[in-house]
């Protein structure tokens, strides 16, 4: 699972919103600049749901309890290297 949620995170390196239609049930997570760390973000979405997502959010597909294993380890969003809150941290 970790492999696979830091896969994910691997690929939001572009600002911007995008729509994407979830494959399975799952969570939206959510980069918090401020935090450093990532918080799951709303409740849990159905396969099929269309989903609006900005830069810094991402949709994975499992359940919580699989989520909340592994998400104080997952890496950090690329985009956030760059932010105010890592250079001035």
């Amino acid at each position: 699972m970790l492999n696979k949620i830091n896969s994910l995170i691997a690929q939001r390196i572009k600002y911007g919103m995008r729509e994407e239609i979830t494959q399975g049930k799952g969570y939206v997570l959510n980069w918090s600049n401020n935090q450093a760390k990532w918080f799951i973000y709303g409740n849990i979405k159905k396969k099929g749901e269309v989903l609006f997502l900005d830069a810094n959010m991402i949709f994975v597909p499992g359940s919580k309890k699989e989520i909340d294993m592994v998400i104080n380890m997952l890496d950090p969003l690329p985009l956030y290297k760059n932010s105010f809150e890592a250079i001035f941290r």
